[in-house]
């Protein structure tokens, strides 16, 4: 196998395994030798630049800490690499809204009647999700019950469908 950190050819027995953590799934290799994962290990506990360092040196003084976290913040603005926020529906969230007119005109459209199990429908679900490409366009959007549309979650219609129904 090769090491994907030093690109390195070893034996499997070099790289250990490990488990989904219940005992009952697969067991899986992992994908770099155990000399690059302990000197990685190593040198993330024992790395200056580590957050818990940084919070150790400037526990007393907040505004040496306030300044350094700035001047960080600006060199990785600068380099192109800025910090972004853990979220992972913001990539979303600047199309996640559904207008209010578009909300008027799917009920026109469709009624007030659930387009998956023909129950009332309280809420409006996109066909294909904003995560896997769908928009926020008229031709997307159907009403949709509480129980489908929180069932449905992020999947596409038909891998739904075929779960729903198997």
């Amino acid at each position: 196998m090769v090491c994907n950190r030093c690109s390195s050819d070893k034996p499997e027995s070099n790289f250990g395994t490990y488990s989904n953590g219940n005992g009952k799934g697969r067991i899986y290799t992992r994908k770099q030798c155990l000399k690059c994962r302990t000197a990685f290990r190593n040198k993330e506990k024992n790395s200056e630049c580590s957050l818990r360092c940084w919070r150790k040196k400037f526990s007393k003084n907040k505004e040496a800490w306030n300044s350094k976290v700035r001047e960080y913040r600006l060199k990785r603005k600068l380099s192109g690499n800025p910090i972004k926020r853990n979220c992972a529906s913001d990539k979303y969230r600047s199309n996640s809204r559904i207008n209010i007119f578009f909300r008027a005109e799917v009920r026109r459209i469709y009624g007030t009647i659930c387009s998956y199990c023909f129950l009332e429908a309280k809420t409006i679900d996109h066909v294909v999700p904003l995560n896997k490409g769908g928009l926020n366009e008229i031709e997307n959007l159907v009403p949709a019950c509480n129980s489908c549309n929180s069932s449905k979650q992020d999947q596409h219609l038909t891998f739904w469908l075929a779960r729903k129904a198997g």
